[in-house]
């Protein structure tokens, strides 16, 4: 992102990678335009850090798209509601350590970067921006082939021949060889606030420590030798002990 102000769609969800993907995206001058998606998900927090996200941003519109992803009787995946209720995992908080899908919503990425592109077609943006990252923990790649480089390069080609742009719109990916920890440092050079961030794949009022997504924030705020802003269920020091083996094993990568 060189040259004269992009106007640049930011898909931002209100955790901690896209808003750190728009300071990237603010840092070079870009014109950000924040799309953000209620395609029915359990928690309705992240929205709300969306919004305040964008304001942060300084973002000069912020557009929250409507998409039916809770497919009723045919749904798979925890994090959607399906019929306005939540789907339950036999009790369970869906983590990725125990390689359950309920986590994953089908070809999530595809379908958002497919309505990000129509939006950029529509305000003439010229990129897209969004905050993914191949890197799983520590050094561990993503399990998540909508996360990998090759899936974007895809999506690049892909954007050549859907949209009637004079310009191609390009598909920027500013974090995608960064971990959570290296993440969370460009951010705080930012001076970027991440207590008004949401990560938790619950809908509680703490983030509950216990899902994927809150053990790689734990792991990358533990890591940069300092405590997460947000609240945690038993507090931020419980979790880090809780965890502490095992990303003994983590640290080696």
């Amino acid at each position: 992102m060189t040259g004269g102000a992009l106007r640049t769609v930011l898909l931002l969800s209100g955790g901690v990678d896209s808003l750190t993907a728009g300071a990237v995206a603010r840092a070079h001058g870009a014109e950000i335009y924040a799309l953000s998606f209620d395609y029915q998900q359990v928690n309705r927090r992240e929205l709300e850090s969306a919004a305040r996200a964008a304001v942060s941003l300084g973002a000069r519109d912020h557009h929250v798209m409507k998409l039916g992803l809770g497919l009723g009787a045919f749904g798979r995946s925890t994090l959607l509601s399906q019929d306005g209720k939540k789907v339950e995992a036999d009790g369970k908080i869906p983590s990725a350590s125990d390689g359950d899908l309920g986590i994953y919503v089908p070809a999530r990425n595809a379908m958002l970067l497919a309505c990000a592109l129509s939006y950029a077609e529509m305000i003439e943006a010229q990129s897209i921006v969004i905050g993914a990252s191949c890197i799983a923990m520590g050094a561990r790649p993503s399990r998540y082939k909508d996360c990998h480089p090759e899936f974007y390069l895809a999506f690049q080609e892909l954007a050549r021949f859907a949209v009637e742009l004079r310009e191609e719109v390009q598909v920027f990916c500013p974090l995608m060889y960064l971990n959570k920890k290296e993440t969370i440092a460009y951010g705080l050079s930012q001076k970027l606030d991440y207590s008004q961030t949401w990560t938790c794949y619950t809908d509680g009022e703490s983030h509950c420590g216990q899902c994927s997504a809150c053990e790689m924030r734990l792991y990358a705020f533990h890591s940069l030798h300092m405590k997460d802003p947000v609240p945690y269920e038993k507090g931020f020091d419980y979790w880090v002990g809780a965890y502490r083996q095992r990303w003994q094993a983590v640290a080696k990568w």
